[in-house]
């Protein structure tokens, strides 16, 4: 989390720009795929390192693991909770390791 958030508290303005113009701009639009790709990627090996570790809630496979952690640490949700909601950024570092260790893990 603190990997995501470091990034995002000074890259979250310029991926969302990036992203807004991906539908019209076809050089932004391969540059925001190749971003979420690599995310997807990263947040794979995360899934499938603490499916080996720990234990997962029933039925959680490390694609899906991998799946909401994408949701979870994007930097879609980081300006919404911290530039709209004006959360903290350690707020929402917090609420990303709580959000992850509660709905993949069946660790209190």
């Amino acid at each position: 989390m603190a990997g995501a958030g470091d990034v995002y508290l000074r890259a979250a303005p310029l991926l969302d720009a990036v992203r807004s113009a991906a539908p019209t701009d076809p050089d932004l639009n391969e540059l925001w795929s190749t971003n979420l790709r690599q995310r997807l990627t990263v947040l794979s090996v995360f899934a499938q390192a603490l499916a080996r570790k720990t234990p997962m809630r029933d039925g959680m496979t490390a694609d899906t693991a991998a799946d909401i952690a994408l949701a979870i640490l994007s930097p879609e949700t980081y300006t919404l909770l911290v530039r709209e909601r004006q959360w903290t950024h350690d707020a929402w570092q917090k609420w990303a390791e709580n959000a992850l260790t509660g709905l993949l893990t069946t660790l209190p």
